[in-house]
């Protein structure tokens, strides 16, 4: 069975009809703030603090580029084609590479909500996750009462797999959340 490879960075270029996803920058330090500011935001990611901080994104951008350099994680800036605007993040936060399975986690800013952009963009991270990363499994998860992301995890061919109780504590209320996953065999028959 083929390993989980450290992909470097500036061997990932991933594209879509509308967007480029690859590595962040410190130049996508404007964009990142300017749109994950926003409490829409922040209210359904878990570790995203509101008032998000002046000096936040480019503390991001930094850790993200360090863990993938490690192939921990691979934290991918949505760019758009059109425009060049980075417009929110696609990303494995965690890879395990002993278990062959990731985390998918995602935003996009909110002026950009509705448009089929994460599903979009998902597909193409998942296609990187099977077919470059080797992954066995794909999973995600979202606060239960955020529609849409569990809408984009179901357009991405996951699979509901249950729902943790209390594991989120944020704005002062424990928040559950639902859980949903892809395997290697189901991304393959669905392609």
């Amino acid at each position: 069975m083929a390993e989980v490879p450290i992909v470097k960075p500036k061997d990932i270029n991933l594209q879509t009809h509308r967007f480029i996803l690859r590595p962040l920058t410190e130049d996508d330090a404007g964009d990142l703030y300017k749109n994950v500011k926003e409490y829409d935001i922040a209210r359904w990611l878990v570790n995203l603090p509101y008032p998000y901080p002046d000096d936040g994104a480019i503390k991001y951008i930094k850790q993200c580029q360090e863990l993938m350099k490690k192939g921990e994680s691979y934290e991918l800036a949505i760019q758009l084609k059109s425009t060049e605007e980075v417009i929110g993040v696609m990303a494995f936060v965690r890879v395990d590479k002993k278990h062959k399975n990731a985390e998918l986690g995602y935003w996009t800013a909110k002026k950009y909500w509705s448009q089929g952009i994460a599903t979009e963009a998902g597909m193409r991270i998942l296609e990187f996750g099977f077919d470059v990363l080797n992954l066995e499994r794909i999973y995600s998860k979202c606060f239960c009462e955020n529609t849409a992301s569990k809408r984009v995890m179901e357009k991405l061919g996951m699979a509901y797999e249950g729902k943790s109780r209390h594991e989120v504590f944020k704005e002062n209320r424990f928040i559950d959340l639902f859980y949903y996953a892809i395997i290697r065999e189901d991304w393959e028959t669905g392609r």
